[in-house]
């Protein structure tokens, strides 16, 4: 009989590190149910600065969609529609003045301005949304020389539109209105000229 009592409590001590890895087990399903529930929200600013975006050429909408039709303001106030483009094929690219790679991107595209800008149009979407203010955008274009017109995003809803998921990403649009090429990440000067001659009619 003397062995009981050291029994009984080995007995209960084995209870109590039972109860203990219950609880702990429950507190911290408890608290991944939390986290799974309340996810922190992570604007698209934070996803690129952590990471830049990869090149690629797929993006949300397909070749062979039809471009959705947007109306915005550019930066001195005149508005840019790309249902009214008078037959022409248009570029349209989403980028920010935070973002390195669309940085990288800006000489190429405005090379392309300066050579295709007067037989494409160029719609330069600017994320408004994640910028700190409108007038560094500005700033950001005299600064890199920037000539080509900036249309602000200012509620997101064209860059939702077009599903756009990282910058810079790039649309290049026929005559139709239809999507012919695409690309998520800096393009390149080469694919840019190559995808514009074959749309545009020579001249003469």
């Amino acid at each position: 009989m003397a062995g009981q009592p050291k029994a009984w409590r080995n007995g209960l001590i084995g209870l109590l590190i039972v109860a203990a890895l219950i609880g702990a087990v429950w507190y911290g399903g408890k608290q991944d149910s939390a986290q799974t529930t309340h996810p922190s929200s992570t604007s698209l600013k934070q996803q690129v600065e952590k990471k830049s975006t990869p090149p690629q050429k797929n993006t949300g909408l397909k070749n062979g969609d039809v471009a959705p039709v947007f109306a915005l303001q550019t930066l001195d106030g005149q508005t840019m529609d790309l249902a009214k483009r008078n037959g022409k094929p248009a570029l349209i690219n989403f980028w920010a003045t935070w973002c390195p790679p669309c940085r990288e991107e800006m000489p190429i595209l405005q090379s392309m301005y300066n050579r295709y800008g007067k037989r494409v149009d160029f719609f330069m979407v600017n994320l408004t949304t994640e910028e700190t203010n409108v007038e560094g955008v500005g700033q950001f274009l005299q600064q890199h020389k920037l000539t080509f017109p900036v249309l602000k995003d200012e509620t997101g809803e064209v860059a939702e539109a077009y599903s756009i998921l990282g910058i810079p990403t790039t649309y290049i649009v026929d005559a139709n209105g239809v999507i012919v090429w695409s690309k998520t990440g800096a393009v390149t000067e080469k694919e840019v000229t190559d995808v514009l001659d074959s749309l545009i009619k020579p001249e003469g």
